[in-house]
């Protein structure tokens, strides 16, 4: 499974999903940048099944900087800097079984009082999760696509 490339985070706290699965929420996240893409994460939601060693699943806050995809693309226009500036954003995404989700981008997965119960929406709402307690997600749908 895709998965964050991470050396550290700092545990905040751990919600119960179902029977099996556990989420715990991560912040102060350092990735790998050695061992993959340089993508920088302000929230992780891990998913844990209690029967298998490995997570499940990941719901992330992806820090997304509209000017590093511009230059990274080799463009050369003069007045990037003022078109993007402030525009810093972050990407709501989830990295399951059958591949990565990007559910939208907004400055407000940024925020934990925002990240948190949207990841955990998210969560309830997988296939792996028991269906007596399952909940459908109505977080970024219009926004969701498959990467």
């Amino acid at each position: 499974m895709y998965a964050p490339l991470i050396k550290s985070a700092r545990r905040l706290r751990e919600h119960k999903l179902d029977r099996f699965h556990t989420a715990v929420l991560m912040t102060d996240i350092v990735s790998d940048k050695d061992l993959g893409p340089q993508i920088d994460y302000k929230f992780l939601l891990v998913i844990f099944d209690e029967r298998q060693t490995d997570p499940v699943a990941f719901i992330s806050s992806e820090i997304f900087d509209p000017r590093a995809s511009i230059e990274e693309l080799g463009l050369d226009d003069d007045d990037i800097e003022d078109r993007t500036a402030g525009q810093q954003t972050h990407m709501l995404c989830a990295f399951l079984p059958s591949g990565h989700m990007n559910c939208g981008g907004s400055a407000e997965w940024g925020k934990l009082e925002k990240f948190e119960p949207a990841a955990l929406e998210l969560a309830r709402s997988y296939e792996f999760i028991d269906p007596s307690v399952r909940t459908p997600a109505r977080v970024a749908q219009a926004g969701v696509r498959r990467d």
